[in-house]
């Protein structure tokens, strides 16, 4: 019987085989090495090179985009032979050992990669934002003899690894040591032979089936990938006129599979490759000016931002001819909106897993790029299947089904893993991908969505992908994913996470009705959550488990356990653009703000300080201090002033040269001040005359109201020609990383601690709080109107004055200043003179608005909106001041000095109503509630820690690293000491400082609930619960009393009329009177001076009486 040709059952068009119902490639045979030669992915590349025309010696491989710093291909060589030959002999690392490598982009990695790969050493690359958990899983699946980290990156590596940090002197002198030795490349290896069918690296997957993989891919993997490639590239016609030297960027990390494969490929074409060390929009435009970029990969959603983003038209992108596109497929108008504005640069489209080494299909030449919507033809040497998921049967062209692929670029397993290998591929080495694909007439094959991610709406399957790709192309939404929502009725609903672009107010009802008039009503959006960000692999993939796990009520993720705000995306500066807090705030003036317009108003004195004068002066004193002093960037000035009409314009100008700003009070000690002073080690000192004596003698000091210094306001600069731009030095200007301001926080858990903010800490919280008051529909209801003036007692040397302070510059508010201290007359005076609509206030002073008949006698209806921090406010308390002001919106904030003003507050007229909360997190912030003693991340409704992550994040303590570490972990999470919980809604509630907790028999008590209920009662002023030390119970609460003026109320009566409200074990059992409360400068009750108080009998001369 004769055999069956299954050559004559293959459709040319397609490549599908009717016989083995499988798809072969369309694309040229490529020749590979025999299997049996022994070849490592280093050798293999090298010979390719030499093969070209590359000069090796006047050829740059690498280049940093953002320090400019290159490699030659000689110095790569040389570099990469003397690291293999010095890890060889000193390290005795040889074939089959693995090294775990936890390094971002730079240019010592690419050396390290090739050096390991010819000695056979297996290269394992992981995220360096990984978290301490991720990594050590990471390490126990591929079991590493030896780790590369950096020096900010090494100390997640687990002590028992030998690492080596790559930006150390050691390894620099490991990559050069053994040059003299170098006799040509692969020296190192001679020893040592290297099969194609051994293991090169390993690489984890993105982890959005499970938790994180190791991909293991052998040197026969990478090299049928390269072999591919480079006979792609080689074939061009003879007639073409010859290409400029190619240069690409690389977008993506090179711990991934794509950024790995993309390094193997650049040396083995002899290109130059940009590297990032990380990803930046601005800066990646920058790079493509500056070093002429040819090529780049990028990710749909990068496509999306080149579409939708102003700053493209800044710079000069001419030299681009190519995208890659691939992690996800690429909607056809954005596709064509890119082409319309960028008609000279092409897309290709590819598909690929890490687990087949990268790409496995992709579109070559112009007319297969014009084939929307596909990824491509398949790869060389590439099969493929498209198999039904229910009965296994595998499927002709038009048909979707499960693709599965088969070629000799699919990986060798999982490590470690041999039931997730097993379940992935099949006997026959068929990878089952778990997406759902199909072929069409010609051979081209469409990504419809991951198979595991389809929404089973009632009978039909709707694919996210689909639905994201119309919501990219709405000019109100910055990015979007949709995911299946549980149903009764339907099962499961699409529902759409939307990231709204800055100043967009599009609505639920708006994304909706936008995508129900282009699709088939089943595949209509039912649900909508607007969120900050959408979370995504470092390739940029998304993330749709965290998606699906988070509630769209409170932002939290059962995943991460993490919570997410739920106000609308802020955008922000690029990280890498240089700019100071007071380029930033100031960078809105002339759109917004008439230069006549009031900045300040002393409400002592009716000084006046306009905008064009408050621009003119911050320019011509920086000027002057930078001339007469030296000062620049990194200098720290120690400022101990009272306050002052022009503190604004001296702070400002300093931050402008780049100088840390380091503010303490007036009235602190000399021996306080002498410790911040060593604290902060600051260059000059800016103070008056009469606090001059508290300085050190050997500590350059300036005078404010010395005449000299007077005179710097006005020395420089012609006012008639003041423009907006504050700039420090052009040779060095100021990063956003850079330090800004040292604040001293309130030392509730200890000594005075110097907290370091940057100025990217300030811009980012500075943009999120001017959000708060944008005219929006929700701040309108909240009564603000456009003719903004803010009214505020707090000092400047308190992180929330400055914050209010620049937030007026950003918004181009007036600001009356009533002085340091809340003096309740003299404040309701300049209520009814200026007619301030906002007034940011703490507890102690609500409870003197309500209750002072004062403010019967002025005019009070200007205050439209007045916010609350500094501690809890009482329910009672609340109540009572919204009887007396009804058309006063009161709404409480939540920060602290470590997180450079708010990390929660309310907005909208509903959020006000949410009593005993501090409101929402704002802008992006994440949360999460950890509990004290197991450390476990708790969901909504239980108490714990509260953990906050965002980019207003302090740095760190000045000088104190141990009290930097034990605050801040390692993946950035601040741990705020504060006992909170979140309720269902995502609203936060602070219930107490997690020390100050009274343990009585055992039961935890919050002084913050008990303080409540005394101010309610008309006698009493003021009070503060402590924890007192007792014998039986362990603790009992002790109250401290201020009676109101008249009130005889006894020890006795205090403690009878808590315990009428209260369970018996949270009776006051111990009272004692005094005349105030001791605060901090913002507000804060200094518990500690009360408990030592309590505990010494001396101290208290008034009356004390106890119960137990």
């Amino acid at each position: 019987m004769a055999k069956t040709n299954p050559g004559r059952s293959i459709d040319p068009n397609t490549g599908f085989c009717s016989l083995t119902k499988t798809y072969h490639t369309l694309r040229p045979d490529v020749p590979l090495p025999p299997p049996s030669q022994p070849l490592s992915i280093t050798e293999f590349t090298l010979s390719l090179l030499r093969s070209g025309t590359t000069n090796p010696a006047t050829t740059t491989l690498l280049i940093n985009a953002v320090t400019g710093q290159r490699l030659s291909y000689a110095e790569f060589f040389r570099q990469t032979s003397s690291l293999a030959l010095s890890l060889r002999n000193r390290y005795s690392l040889s074939k089959g050992d693995v090294a775990f490598l936890l390094c971002p982009a730079s240019l010592h990695v690419p050396v390290l990669y090739f050096s390991l790969l010819s000695l056979g050493v297996v290269v394992s690359p992981a995220n360096p934002l990984s978290s301490d958990s991720e990594i050590v899983h990471q390490i126990q699946l591929t079991r590493p003899s030896i780790a590369f980290a950096t020096s900010h990156t090494s100390q997640k590596i687990p002590s028992n690894i030998r690492t080596i940090v790559i930006d150390s002197p050691e390894f620099f002198a490991l990559s050069t040591q053994s040059q003299n030795q170098f006799n040509g490349f692969g020296s190192a290896n001679s020893t040592h032979v290297v099969n194609q069918s051994d293991a090169a690296a390993v690489l984890f997957s993105s982890g959005t089936t499970g938790k994180v993989k190791g991909v293991t891919l052998t040197h026969r993997n990478l090299i049928a990938l390269i072999a591919g490639l480079y006979q792609l590239k080689t074939e061009s016609s003879p007639d073409q006129p010859p290409e400029p030297h190619p240069v690409s960027l690389i977008t993506v990390p090179l711990f991934h599979v794509f950024g790995f494969f993309m390094l193997v490929r650049a040396v083995s074409l002899g290109e130059t490759l940009v590297l990032m060390e990380r990803f930046d929009f601005d800066t990646m435009l920058k790079s493509v000016e500056k070093y002429r970029i040819i090529y780049m990969p990028v990710s749909p959603p990068l496509i999306v931002a080149f579409v939708k983003s102003e700053l493209t038209k800044k710079y000069d992108l001419s030299s681009l001819q190519l995208l890659g596109s691939g992690g996800a497929p690429l909607g056809k108008e954005v596709a064509e909106k890119f082409r319309e504005k960028f008609p000279d640069v092409e897309i290709t489209q590819g598909y690929g897993l890490t687990e087949t080494g990268g790409g496995a299909a992709r579109t070559i030449g112009p007319d297969e790029m014009k084939r929307h919507g596909s990824v491509g033809r398949l790869s060389e040497l590439m099969e493929a299947k498209i198999v039904d998921p229910g009965t296994g049967e595998a499927l002709p062209p038009g048909h979707r089904g499960e693709l599965w692929l088969r070629g000799p670029t699919i990986m060798k397993g999982y490590v470690g893993d041999d039931k997730a290998t097993a379940e992935t591929l099949d006997s026959e080495g068929w990878l089952k991908t778990g997406d759902l694909c199909y072929f069409d007439s010609e051979g081209f094959l469409f990504i419809v969505d991951r198979l595991k991610e389809l929404i089973k709406y009632k009978a039909y399957q709707v694919p996210p992908a689909e639905l994201e790709q119309l919501l990219h192309t709405n000019p109100d939404i910055a990015d979007a994913a949709v995911i299946p929502y549980p149903d009764e009725e339907a099962g499961q609903i699409p529902m759409a996470f939307v990231v709204r672009k800055p100043g967009s107010k599009i609505t639920e009802a708006q994304v909706m009705d936008f995508v129900a008039k282009q699709v088939a009503p089943y595949k209509k959006i039912r649900r909508v959550a607007f969120i900050n960000s959408i979370p995504k692999s470092p390739s940029g993939k998304i993330l749709r488990r965290e998606l699906c796990l988070m509630d769209p009520n409170s932002g939290f993720c059962s995943l991460t356990k993490t919570y997410h705000s739920l106000r609308p995306n802020v955008a922000l500066p690029p990280p890498s653009q240089p700019l100071s807090i007071t380029q930033f705030i100031f960078s809105r003036l002339h759109s917004t703000t008439s230069s006549d317009s009031t900045f300040l108003i002393s409400a002592a004195t009716g000084n006046r300080l306009s905008y064009s004068d408050l621009l003119f002066q911050t320019k011509s004193l920086a000027l002057c201090l930078r001339k007469h002093y030296s000062l620049s960037k990194g200098d720290v000035a120690f400022i101990l002033s009272p306050h002052s009409f022009r503190f604004p314009i001296l702070s400002l100008a300093l931050l402008s040269l780049g100088v840390i700003i380091s503010l303490a009070m007036p009235g602190d000690s000399i021996s306080d001040i002498n410790r911040l002073v060593d604290l902060c080690n600051p260059t000059i000192a800016f103070t008056n005359s009469r606090a001059s004596h508290k300085l050190p003698t050997h500590l350059p000091t300036v005078l404010l109201d010395s005449p000299e210094y007077l005179s710097f306001f006005t020395q420089y600069v012609d006012s008639n020609n003041v423009d907006s731009s504050i700039d420090g030095d052009s040779n060095d200007p100021v990063s956003q990383h850079d330090g800004a301001s040292i604040f001293y926080s309130s030392g509730t858990s200890g000594p005075n601690k110097g907290v370091f903010l940057t100025h990217r800490n300030w811009i980012a919280s500075t943009a999120a709080t001017a959000q708060s008051y944008r005219q929006s529909d929700s701040d309108q209801a909240l009564g603000r109107t456009p003719a903004l003036v803010s009214l505020t007692t707090s000092v400047y040397t308190a992180a929330y004055g400055l914050s209010v302070m620049m937030r007026a510059v950003f918004m181009g508010e007036t600001l009356v200043f009533t002085g340091s201290k809340f003096e309740i007359e003299r404040v309701l005076e300049a209520v009814d003179k200026y007619k301030p609509d906002y007034m940011p206030v703490s507890p102690s002073e609500i409870q003197q608005l309500w209750r002072s008949e004062l403010t019967e006698k002025y005019d009070l209806s200007s205050l439209k909106f007045i916010q609350c921090s500094g501690a809890p406010l009482g329910t009672d308390v609340a109540d009572k001041f919204r009887a007396k002001f009804p058309n006063v919106k009161l709404a409480i904030r939540y920060g602290l000095t470590e997180t450079t003003g708010a990390v929660a507050n309310m907005r909208r007229p509903e959020e006000l109503e949410r009593v005993g909360s501090v409101g929402r997190l704002v802008e992006f912030m994440e949360a999460k509630i950890v509990d004290p003693l197991t450390a476990e991340s708790l969901s909504s409704g239980h108490q714990g820690e509260l953990w906050l992550r965002g980019p207003s994040i302090m740095r760190g303590y000045v000088g104190d690293e141990k009290a930097t570490a034990e605050i801040l972990d390692s993946e950035g999470w601040l741990k705020t000491g504060d006992l909170c919980y979140f309720d269902s809604q995502g609203f936060l509630f602070i219930v107490d400082r997690l020390k100050e907790v009274i343990k009585y028999n055992n039961i935890k008590i919050a002084p913050a609930e008990l303080e409540h209920l005394p101010v309610s009662n008309h006698e009493i002023d003021d009070a503060v619960v402590i924890p007192y030390p007792d014998e039986e119970a362990g603790e009992i609460p002790m109250a401290f009393i201020v009676r109101n003026p008249g009130s005889n109320i006894t020890a006795t009566q205090v403690m009878d009329f808590i315990a009428t409200q209260v369970a018996p074990y949270k009776m006051i059992r111990r009272v004692a009177f005094i005349s105030s409360i001791p605060k901090s400068a913002n507000g804060k009750i200094l518990r500690r001076e009360l408990v030592n108080s309590a505990l010494s009998v001396s101290s208290i001369t008034t009356e004390v009486c106890c119960i137990y």
